[in-house]
């Protein structure tokens, strides 16, 4: 008797369907049998009913079409996690059909790992693939993967051309990529794409915009720079605050120098570090004591988060005392800080601490060695101190013709005590043969200047006839 001989018969017997399986389940057996191009001649072994279930699926799913297959996708992503990975499956099925939607949302799933397994060469093949259909997400997915190297070769070149394919359909996030990438060899295309995704609201493109225009001398393109930085403050852009009130400040108008420190002070507030200083400076000015307490707490703040002409002020506050109590220990320590990132008039701050014993143990080595970097840095008062470390030779051998080098060019430099101190060393024979004439000039210099010992000097000078001509 061949299968389907008993399968007629068993389907016309209640009481085998009744009382041996599920009747539901065993007509659906039966009707996939009779529908089935699987054949079952005799000597074979039948298929069990999980492999049953499996064809039926497989058959089904070949019934379905690309749409239908996603909306079955769509009806369980967003249950429970077992139900993403057939969602998963079913998202696939239609992308392989050609669903360019499907293409895209099976990429995302594998880009991010949800309902399967985190996948990048794959997803950038699916977002290419539908970014080839048109479709714009996945232009921008597919230029972000080349942009990173992530599933695929870095090729910025390539990614600028899907971005700005992108950013002509009008995808924002595409327009300010793009902007970004020609930037520096095409300006005013970059400008034109942040200017357009900026218009369309996009706030770091507002930024961006203020930035480039910034640049121009054109009082229209300044009122235009603070509209854009304006836009973007008002989003919550910290830096945005930062650049429009850096513009603002600089008016005569009462109204617009309110709306600066407004800006700096939110900025400040939100963690920008050079909007706590600028906003510390502000608070100096004012009279009222709260307001200088104030700019301390900025000032410490900003210095406490590498920001160095705060530690110099800061520390130079605590050394005299100014609107806080002295500490001159702690004030070392940020005019240290502020001298290893380079800033030269603490490093000088720092020498004068070690060779007046300020806050630390007096080191005149130590004193002698970073007065003369601050010196080579700029710092012309150094040369001053380090000349007489080198005359009285403290922390350096004593070396009398040098200290006279030093003392001129920091007389040179426009130190008033220094011109008096080679002055009197020319007078002396100090370091250097006597030289009357020049020892004139730099008391004369000096004394122009209310340096008391030199007018004393120059004076003596004049009544003796010593130097003049």
């Amino acid at each position: 008797m061949s299968f389907d001989e008993i399968t007629e018969i068993l389907k016309n017997d209640s009481e085998f369907i009744n009382e041996m399986i599920d009747e539901v389940k065993y007509f659906d057996y039966v009707n996939f049998i009779d529908e089935s191009i699987v054949s079952f001649n005799k000597g074979e072994s039948l298929i069990s009913f999980d492999q049953f279930i499996k064809l039926k699926n497989s058959k089904k799913q070949k019934d379905l079409n690309a749409d239908s297959l996603y909306e079955k996708f769509l009806s369980m992503k967003e249950n429970s996690p077992e139900d993403l990975k057939e969602a998963a499956h079913w998202c696939k099925s239609a992308a392989d059909k050609g669903h360019i939607e499907a293409m895209y949302q099976y990429g995302c799933l594998l880009d991010e790992g949800k309902g399967v397994d985190v996948n990048k060469e794959e997803a950038t093949m699916y977002y290419k693939n539908a970014a080839k259909n048109e479709h714009v997400e996945s232009m921008y997915k597919y230029a972000l993967m080349l942009k990173k190297g992530e599933g695929i070769e870095e090729n910025v070149k390539e990614s600028a051309i899907y971005f700005k394919k992108a950013a002509d359909k009008d995808h924002i996030e595409s327009m300010y990529n793009y902007a970004f990438l020609v930037l520096d060899e095409d300006k005013l295309k970059s400008y034109q794409y942040f200017k357009k995704a900026a218009d369309k609201g996009h706030i770091d493109s507002m930024y961006q915009t203020g930035l480039i225009l910034s640049g121009s001398p054109n009082n229209l393109d300044r009122m235009m720079t603070v509209k854009y930085f304006r836009m973007a403050a008002q989003k919550g852009h910290i830096e945005s605050m930062y650049q429009a009130a850096k513009i603002l400040i600089k008016s005569n108008n009462s109204l617009l120098i309110k709306e600066a420190t407004n800006y700096f002070k939110t900025a400040a507030d939100n963690g920008h570090i050079e909007s706590m200083y600028e906003t510390a400076l502000i608070l100096f000015i004012d009279e009222n004591p709260s307001n200088k307490k104030n700019a301390l707490k900025y000032l410490k703040m900003a210095a406490d988060q590498g920001h160095v002409n705060s530690m110099a002020i800061y520390g130079d506050c605590l050394n005299r005392g100014v609107g806080i109590e002295m500490d001159q220990k702690e004030a070392v320590k940020y005019f240290k800080m502020a001298s290893e990132k380079g800033n030269v008039n603490c490093t000088y701050n720092y020498a004068l601490c070690l060779y007046h014993g300020w806050g630390i143990d007096i080191d005149y080595r130590e004193a002698a060695k970073l007065f003369k970097i601050s010196l080579e840095g700029g710092q012309f008062e150094a040369a001053n101190n380090y000349a007489a470390m080198l005359l009285n030779g403290q922390g350096v051998p004593e070396n009398k013709k040098e200290a006279l080098k030093y003392y001129k060019i920091a007389a040179d430099n426009g130190i008033v005590d220094s011109m008096f101190s080679y002055a009197y060393m020319m007078n002396q024979g100090i370091g250097t043969e006597v030289n009357l004439e020049e020892a004139i000039k730099y008391f004369k210099k000096a004394a122009d200047l209310g340096q008391l010992d030199a007018m004393r000097n120059y004076a003596q000078c004049l009544y003796k006839g010593e130097g003049v001509t």
